[in-house]
């Protein structure tokens, strides 16, 4: 008997008994059997229906209309009906929706959710170093390729399962997830950034410079997983570097370098008669000269 489960809380929205062969999604509560009150959600954005015992989940309404900003499935756009299996998330606006085909809250263990990461992931396996980090509170690393850990001087086995934090450096790594989640798009799929340099650190620890291509997916029975592409970022003068650490420490500490700029702009602003004043003796001085 399948479930509907919000993924934020858990809560249980709906039991699909079988009572009713079509379950709605949207805005209009009294049109529709799951609630969905986001301005970016249709009135009638999407229905899940049962066809010849297996569920399907279908864009916009039984009419054919379809809704304005459309449906996710484990962050796909879909564009006609999908066949629907145990674990799969469902993406209405910022609001996600967990498909179960038992009653059970129960979470994978870490091990188990690094297994379906290699199993999801495996394209990455002989490719460009990739890191897969999961969306929990120790943004543990659940997906390592064998080029990744070439790069941080790690066997994979000694980075999944343990935090992101191991290849960070201090300053960066506590605003990293923070940073994160404020790059995630509404519709929860997105590249977040292409080429970014970002710093972090070496087993041996050795500083490394790497150039970072970052996205967030979802990942069946896991959930959201931030996957990061890394290549070392080319060899630079003792300036670039010193400017890519500041670049990634202001990054990493973004609110903290905004009340700084806003701060220095007021300065200025107040200031402004003063600055006036001594750029026009400035000018004086150098045409005395000439």
């Amino acid at each position: 008997m399948p479930y509907i489960r919000r993924q934020k809380s858990a809560e249980l929205e709906l039991t699909l008994d079988g009572s009713s062969s079509i379950i709605t999604f949207g805005r209009a509560d009294e049109l529709v059997d799951i609630h969905v009150p986001l301005p970016e959600v249709s009135r009638q954005h999407c229905y899940i229906s049962l066809v010849a015992a297996s569920w399907f989940l279908t864009d916009g309404d039984q009419l054919g209309t379809n809704s304005a900003n459309g449906t996710f499935l484990n962050g796909r756009k879909i564009d006609g009906p999908e066949p629907l299996e145990d674990g799969d998330y469902i993406g209405i606006g910022k609001e996600i929706f967990v498909f179960q085909l038992t009653d059970t809250k129960t979470q994978l263990s870490i091990k188990d959710k690094i297994s379906v990461l290699r199993d999801k992931l495996s394209n990455f396996d002989d490719g460009i170093a990739t890191l897969g980090v999961l969306d929990d509170e120790n943004q543990t690393i659940g997906y390592c390729n064998g080029s990744a850990a070439r790069v941080f001087s790690y066997e994979r086995n000694e980075l999944e399962g343990v935090s992101l934090a191991v290849v960070l450096p201090d300053d960066i790594s506590s605003k990293h997830k923070d940073m994160m989640q404020g790059m995630i798009a509404d519709s929860f799929t997105k590249e977040m950034s292409a080429g970014k340099a970002v710093l972090a650190v070496a087993k041996t620890g050795e500083t490394l410079y790497l150039t970072v291509t970052r996205s967030a997916i979802m990942v069946p029975k896991v959930g959201r997983v931030y996957v990061g592409q890394l290549t070392p970022a080319t060899e630079s003068t003792e300036t670039d570097r010193k400017l890519n650490y500041i670049a990634a420490v202001l990054t990493a500490n973004r609110k903290s370098f905004n009340r700084i700029l806003f701060g220095l702009i007021a300065l200025v602003t107040t200031q402004l008669p003063v600055v006036l004043e001594l750029i026009a003796d400035f000018i004086q001085a150098i045409n005395g000269n000439e």
